[in-house]
């Protein structure tokens, strides 16, 4: 698809997105079905995702959106 409005949020944008909003969280780093890869692979994902979106929109917030909504209840407690 060519559309320039079409992709990945920068983090200018991100952070702008969160002055507005109050609060916005990470989503992974390359929008995989996490539940088709290792869990090694996934929580690598998660955790590297999570530092970087609290560092560019400086908050301490830990909140993750599964991509496509797609998760274990095992992933999903091994982020609490």
């Amino acid at each position: 698809m060519e559309d320039d409005d079409v992709g990945p949020m920068s983090c200018d944008a991100a952070r702008d997105l969160a002055r507005r909003v109050g609060a916005i969280g990470a989503h992974s780093l390359r929008h995989a079905i996490l539940i088709c890869k290792t869990e090694a692979s996934t929580l690598s994902d998660v955790e590297q995702n999570i530092a970087e979106a609290s560092s560019e929109i400086e908050t301490s917030r830990k909140s993750f959106a599964f991509p496509n909504r797609n998760y274990t209840e095992r992933l999903c407690t091994s982020f609490l």
